[in-house]
């Protein structure tokens, strides 16, 4: 049995040197696309984020209040997950924009302070 593998896979190397069709076969088979890969891992996850929380808390946590204010349950929704300030996913299950804003402010302003302690 041992031989007749070497055999099979001797031939299949042979065919992938001559025949650029086949070698395109095995390759896009033994080594699938990036692109494939990033496409189907996004397919279940949520829309970009359309502003930066942690960057506008270092600024003026006001002026994040407010930004934060004008947006809707889903674009809250969308900052908290891919800044992922929710470790436990209990905030993308509320209905009440006002807990989700404070909840936001909070995290971002934690991750904002955090390592003060070293920096002075």
């Amino acid at each position: 049995m041992k031989k007749k593998l070497k055999k099979l896979f001797d031939i299949i190397v042979q065919e992938s040197e001559i025949n650029e069709a086949f070698r395109k076969k095995i390759e896009d088979l033994l080594e699938p696309k990036i692109e494939a890969k990033i496409e189907k891992k996004r397919q279940n996850k949520r829309d970009a984020a359309v502003l930066d929380p942690i960057g506008l808390a270092e600024k003026d946590v006001n002026e994040l209040k407010t930004k934060l204010e004008e947006l809707d349950i889903e674009k809250l929704k969308d900052i908290v997950s891919e800044f992922r300030l929710d470790s436990s996913r209990l905030v993308l299950k509320w209905k009440d924009k006002t807990r989700m804003i404070e909840h936001i402010i909070a995290a971002s302003l934690s991750r904002v302070e955090k390592g003060d302690v070293f920096r002075k």
